[in-house]
């Protein structure tokens, strides 16, 4: 028998078989480690840079970029704003950032915990004068579905953690194709412990507490929306036909999508500088008709204008204006849990806007028993804003001296499940003064089987006179 074991039989292996050997012990032993180490992944920061009040371009205004203390980043650099007020940083490894924005005669402004993944990150930097001496930060990001894809057209909100100081959402944004978006010149004054909402339709609504906002700070978000998960609905309404009668009075009416224009701009009014609509009012949220409370062969609220205006005073009536428009009877008598959702568009005056002051949006639910309105939502924020000089600068659903975006609304009202009842909106001007805005736009309202977030309760606050 042959032995097994002769020298003939088993054989050194040449040196191209050693190579490959190594070769393929190497390949596995880079599969076992976090192959970041080696090839970190890298994306992009890109973002744009404005004044935080008068939206002006920031060009030239130097960005620097900086690791997080203790985290994997480490792209550093420095950059300047384009003449289009944009910046972007290239070749950014994954990780998380720190970036700073200086110029001459504005504050020093920081965006902290910037996380950049494989997906792009999006930040606005949006500084204010140094001479204003304004106690301010503000909010940007992106909202992204769950397959990573941009959301367009979402509504960003911002209120105060204690919704009884600014009376819940007092500004907000709308995203653009790429899902970006930003805030400006939130006042800290009260606060600096915000809530953020986003919502869009077909996805359920996000809600993101306790965020703090620091003076002179951006906060940066990256927003995951999920696709929605519709409640019963028990009443709807998209003004799309006749098939609800609504009781109006004053200057609410069912407009169809159409050009007019306020024309109290420019003369007596002014648009916020981000507002490119020339004084147009908005199209419908959805399909082609809304409701409105103002005049169509003025596109504003002013009624008769004093023969005694002139100036940007924000336009003055000879009278002030007030209006309802009640639904019909909605029922609720086989439900323990109900929400009133509708999408808004505002521009008033931003004088007094606020809880003591003029221009009053209001929602009322009223029991089929009782002849008692009950106060359930308010849509004025309960802040003064932070300029003076003001008369003619709108406040709108986007915030103080903000371009109006259509803002989505919640309330709850539970406490009238069991009964019928029905809804009723008002505006109330309270006085002459500041009256040559859009007025106020309500779209796709819903009451839904569901209990609200949190119960809003507007305060009962004395009224200011002037």
């Amino acid at each position: 028998m042959t032995s097994l074991i002769k020298t003939g039989l088993v054989r050194k292996p040449f040196p191209l078989q050693r190579a490959i050997l190594l070769l393929v012990f190497s390949f596995s032993l880079f599969q076992s480690c976090d192959r970041f180490a080696f090839f970190p992944e890298r994306s992009t920061i890109e973002g744009i840079a404005l004044d935080g009040i008068s939206f002006e371009k920031l060009n030239g205004a130097t960005l620097s970029l900086r690791p997080a203390p203790g985290g994997s980043a480490t792209t550093t650099g420095d950059i300047n704003v384009d003449e289009d007020g944009r910046f972007r940083f290239e070749n950014v490894t994954t990780g998380v950032y720190t970036l700073n924005i200086t110029l001459d005669g504005y504050e020093k402004m920081e965006a902290g915990n910037i996380e950049v993944d494989e997906n792009s990150a999006f930040v606005a930097m949006l500084p204010v004068k140094t001479n204003l001496s304004l106690n301010t930060g503000g909010i940007s990001g992106i909202v992204r579905d769950n397959n990573g894809n941009p959301v367009p057209n979402a509504n960003v909100a911002v209120s105060a953690q204690d919704v009884s100081l600014t009376n819940g959402y007092f500004a907000s944004a709308v995203t653009n194709e790429d899902g970006h978006f930003y805030i400006a010149a939130i006042p800290l004054d009260k606060t600096n412990e915000f809530r953020i909402r986003c919502a869009a339709h077909g996805f359920e609504t996000k809600r993101i507490t306790s965020q703090q906002i620091l003076n002179n700070e951006m906060l940066v978000l990256q927003l995951e929306l999920a696709q929605e998960t519709q409640p019963q609905v028990l009443f709807y309404e998209g003004f799309e036909n006749d098939q609800h009668v609504w009781q109006k009075t004053g200057f609410w009416r069912i407009q169809q999508n159409n050009a007019i224009y306020n024309k109290a701009y420019p003369k007596f009014v002014k648009l916020a500088p981000n507002d490119n609509s020339y004084g147009k009012i908005p199209d419908a949220f959805r399909g082609t008709r809304m409701a409105w409370y103002g005049q169509p062969s003025t596109g504003n609220y002013m009624g008769e204008q004093s023969p005694y205006d002139f100036g940007l005073t924000g336009g003055t009536s000879k009278q002030a204006n007030h209006g309802e428009m009640i639904s019909p009877l909605i029922n609720l008598s086989a439900t323990q849990s109900a929400s009133v959702i509708f999408w808004s568009w505002f521009e008033i005056e931003s004088m007094n806007p606020d809880g003591h002051g003029f221009d009053h949006m209001k929602l009322y639910v009223i029991r089929e028993d009782s002849n008692s309105p009950v106060l359930v939502g308010m849509l004025n924020p309960y802040i003064i804003p932070i300029l003076n000089d003001r008369e003619a600068m709108p406040y709108t659903t986007g915030g103080f001296y903000q371009a109006p975006v259509w803002r989505y609304e919640e309330f709850d009202i539970s406490d009238f499940t069991g009964s019928s009842v029905q809804l009723k909106f008002v505006f109330d001007t309270r006085d002459e003064k500041h009256n040559g805005f859009r007025g106020w736009f309500i779209d796709e309202i819903r009451v839904v089987e569901r209990e609200g977030q949190y119960k809003q309760t507007p305060a009962t606050l004395p009224l200011r006179q002037r």
